[in-house]
């Protein structure tokens, strides 16, 4: 029986019991995790990630790691080159931008988008792997509209301070509402 979310036992052999189609909750011997994979137009794997829950102790259960992994390659770093010059380009509003995965390559969709110092709103982006948007002038965070748009599973990076010399930025991966932090390095290659 395979619904939506699975629910699996973190055993010193690998997870054990019925995966889901969405996710799969694994309880590890280190806690709770939420796993998922995002698959691309026909099929191709696009994005994995484990990420933990809540950290406990279960005695007798194998630990389990965060991890994300990008199967077929890590996204171009001229993407993100990209994307930072046309953010440092108007610094004083909010820009966005998204890796997308089709066709076996990755490109960088800038969608329609109005916006202010405060606010960008825009079409979501089939096949997104990884989001990217500006604060401008304000500091790099994920704030509560952030949260909620990050209900489903991507990578999402928040520029900040673009007025600034040496600006921020901030990074995680998103699996349905649990997020774990990332470093820019471990998105682009």
């Amino acid at each position: 029986m395979n619904g939506i979310v699975g629910y699996l036992v973190n055993h010193p052999d690998g997870p054990r019991g019925d995966s889901g189609r969405a996710y799969d909750y694994i309880m590890a011997g280190n806690g709770l995790f939420v796993r998922a994979e995002k698959l691309g137009q026909g099929g191709a794997p696009l994005l994995r990630a484990t990420v933990q829950v809540a950290e406990t102790q279960v005695r007798g259960l194998a630990p389990l790691v965060e991890s994300m992994v990008f199967p077929q390659g890590k996204p171009p770093e001229f993407h993100w080159h990209a994307f930072l010059a046309m953010a440092k380009e108007r610094p004083s509003v909010e820009a966005y931008a998204a890796v997308v995965g089709r066709d076996g390559a990755y490109h960088l969709a800038v969608p329609e988008q109005e916006v202010t110092g405060a606010h960008v709103e825009y079409q979501a982006v089939a096949d997104t792997v990884v989001d990217m948007h500006s604060h401008g002038h304000m500091g790099a965070w994920f704030s509560t509209t952030d949260n909620a748009d990050d209900r489903g599973f991507r990578v999402s990076v928040v520029l900040g301070r673009l007025d600034m010399l040496t600006y921020e930025v901030e990074a995680r991966v998103s699996v349905y509402g649990y997020h774990s932090q990332v470093y820019v390095g471990d998105i682009f290659r």
